[in-house]
């Protein structure tokens, strides 16, 4: 066990609503008698510990209860109820923007911010030309940022927080107004400073980055913990959330509205013989038995591949490529057959498969990265695939050489 940065005790949050304004003063002149408001609980009996250097991802439907857990935990919102504790210096890029002065230029606000912190004066000086070219706003960083975009004001705000080392980092969904170069580079600096000791807490909608960034992930639905553990499981009961439940095909529970049952998954090499792993660029059947439970005039068939860390490295449909399939009936069994050539390198990867009405978004049936499978080779080349059929050499002269990979 390492040292607890982060610890809440049934930590709890209630917000009163009043449908009339009238209705405060109603309940004040009252002395609290005549009740005008209902409650909401946005959060409710909420437990977690965090240890240091841990980062742990809170994801959830919106309005889940999320922001709210942050903004108590960064000292913006008092709790109704419950209690938490924070050890160590704590930075949190909430709501963008939040303490900049709108007509103060950039490099003033990280100056004014770093004073309004409790830093030392001068303390950003030999740290300033690290902020400004992390955060690559030119000659921007000189005017004022009234005239920022919101992705030019987390850049700031990201840029000159990770510099200020916090031993604690908040971070609830800046990131998703950044452009994607800018975000790859922010988890980058992420993981260093997770390899660095820092704790970090982490809101996003960005599922891959839950799965490849934190050691733990917590569901939250309503303002109630529904899961605490593996991130990818964390990710899956969301998508769950997202896309409806059926009943379970043996233990395994499926997303869709049970119109269909995928009731097998298994892999062929181009023999058909079943197999368990494969060398990299060898001919593989990715296959399952689909159990129709109902009629359906037209099903869509497909299937994804994730890397470990939940990078998506194939997503393919039936009806984009030009296939039709239907009508099924309930009662009718078919067995899907996705040939391929894998050029996938060295490693293991999820595969998860689904069907869908013909053309649509609507899943009958779903199971998300249902089975690990491990391409066994050696990774003689980097990176996820291996696309490199030849290499030929050619000089000047009739010489030549020619090696197949």
């Amino acid at each position: 066990m390492g040292r607890v940065l982060i610890e809440t005790r049934d930590l709890s949050k209630r917000f009163k609503l009043y449908p009339k304004p009238s209705g405060r003063l109603v309940e004040w002149l009252s002395f609290g008698n005549a009740k005008r408001h209902n409650e909401f609980w946005a959060l409710k009996n909420f437990n977690l510990s965090v240890e240091e250097g841990e980062c742990v991802g809170i994801v959830g439907p919106n309005g889940a209860g999320k922001s709210t857990l942050l903004k108590i935990l960064s000292g913006t919102l008092s709790p109704t109820g419950g209690e938490f504790r924070i050890e160590g210096k704590v930075l949190s890029l909430l709501e963008l923007g939040t303490g900049f002065s709108q007509e103060l230029t950039g490099r003033q606000n990280v100056i004014e911010t770093a004073s309004l912190l409790g830093f030392p004066p001068g303390y950003l000086d030999e740290k300033m030309n690290d902020i400004i070219e992390f955060a690559e706003l030119g000659e921007f960083f000189d005017r004022p940022i009234k005239i920022y975009s919101s992705g030019m004001t987390v850049r700031l705000a990201f840029s000159m927080f990770v510099f200020m080392k916090p031993d604690v980092f908040i971070v609830d969904e800046a990131l998703a107004v950044g452009d994607v170069g800018f975000q790859r580079k922010c988890f980058k600096k992420i993981e260093e400073m997770l390899a660095q000791g820092v704790t970090c807490l982490l809101v996003t909608h960005d599922l891959s980055a839950v799965v490849q960034f934190c050691h733990r992930a917590v569901l939250i639905t309503h303002g109630e913990q529904q899961y605490v553990g593996e991130p990818r499981e964390a990710v899956n009961r969301l998508n769950n959330l997202y896309f409806g439940v059926t009943a379970p095909s043996s233990s395994e529970q499926q997303a869709g509205d049970g119109n269909a049952t995928i009731e097998e998954i298994w892999f062929e090499d181009d023999q058909g013989r079943v197999v368990h792993s494969s060398p990299a660029k060898t001919p593989l059947r990715f296959c399952y038995r689909v159990r129709f439970n109902g009629n359906v005039k037209e099903a869509a068939f497909g299937f994804h591949i994730k890397t470990v860390h939940g990078v998506e490295v194939v997503l393919a449909s039936s009806e984009r490529l030009g296939y039709e399939f239907g009508p099924f009936s309930a009662g009718n069994k078919i067995t899907v057959r996705w040939s391929m050539d894998l050029n996938l390198n060295a490693g293991s990867y999820f595969f998860g498969c689904g069907v869908r009405y013909g053309h649509t978004d609507k899943f009958l049936a779903r199971r998300q990265d249902a089975v690990k499978f491990p391409i066994a080779d050696l990774a003689i080349v980097g990176g996820l695939i291996n696309p490199v059929r030849e290499l030929s050499v050619t000089a000047d002269s009739s010489a030549a050489s020619t090696a197949t990979v």
